[in-house]
């Protein structure tokens, strides 16, 4: 169905199951057939929203397709409307060149199989949607000087980091995918195990902020916070962890200290914990 006023029906595809050469007059006659609504078969079902079979229109009505029912050997004909939400958005329409009783079964079979496309349209939409997000996620996301990231907690994978992040470790961009040891590797001695601590019980309660250092590729010293939430799924249980992290060593840089302890409470201090 194109979009109206006025609505119209556009040819998509012909399939004919019988072999011969009939099926590339078929195609070629309902190829180039655009009906409106209440224009035959297939308008009809578009105004009506319902099933119509070639004996519930007025005589005059009946051979709504007079290039098609005239041309070929055609005795029935049908049209079912796929209908999503409140709109129809296709109709398929059905020739057949031996006669068919119009009763409930086969009427019920056709409109199964309307319903299963419009199922798959809606699937089709969704999944759409959904890559549309996803893009305008990815724009914002990587338009940002934070690091952007989503964790599956249970098995500790990386569904998604933002490129900044290789920027801030000094490596070359390796995309939106990340290996958690590696990101333990880069850690400064004197703060993964506790990072890594904070990390494992306060994440999952919402309460993982914190401020550590990580060593570049290149030797550099960075300051970073990090932050994160759980994502809860309709069970309460924790589906996903999202976090944002920032170098803000340019910004706030801690005094260092002498000794590894030292070290531990000027992180925690920066990040507004004692």
């Amino acid at each position: 169905v194109r979009p109206g006023p006025p609505q119209q029906l556009v040819p998509m595809q012909a399939h004919y199951e019988e072999p011969g050469n009939v099926f590339r007059e078929f195609r070629e006659l309902t190829g180039r057939t655009i009906l409106r609504a209440g224009e035959g078969l297939p308008g009809q079902a578009l105004q009506r929203g319902a099933p119509v079979w070639a004996g519930d229109l007025p005589g005059d009505l009946r051979p709504e397709r007079t290039d098609v029912i005239d041309r070929l050997p055609i005795d029935a004909a049908a049209a079912f409307p796929v209908t999503v939400g409140d709109n129809v958005e296709m109709v398929l329409e059905f020739f057949c060149t031996h006669q068919i009783v119009d009763d409930e079964r086969v009427r019920q079979g056709m409109s199964s199989v309307a319903v299963h496309l419009a199922r798959t349209i809606e699937r089709l939409r969704a999944e759409a949607t959904l890559r549309e997000s996803e893009e305008r996620f990815r724009e914002l996301a990587e338009s940002i000087n934070q690091v952007f990231w989503i964790l599956n907690p249970s098995n500790e994978e990386v569904l998604y980091i933002s490129p900044e992040w290789s920027r801030i470790l000094g490596m070359p961009p390796t995309g939106t995918s990340a290996d958690v040891n590696q990101w333990r590797s880069h850690l400064h001695p004197d703060d993964r195990d506790w990072v890594d601590q904070e990390f494992q019980t306060k994440a999952v309660q919402g309460q993982y902020d914190v401020v550590y250092r990580v060593i570049r590729s290149d030797g550099q010293v960075r300051w970073v916070h990090d932050a994160a939430v759980p994502i809860l799924d309709l069970t309460g249980s924790v589906r996903r962890i999202i976090g944002v992290a920032e170098d803000i060593t340019e910004r706030s840089r801690p005094p260092q200290r002498e000794n590894s302890n030292d070290s531990v409470a000027t992180c925690m201090t920066a990040s507004g914990r004692s």
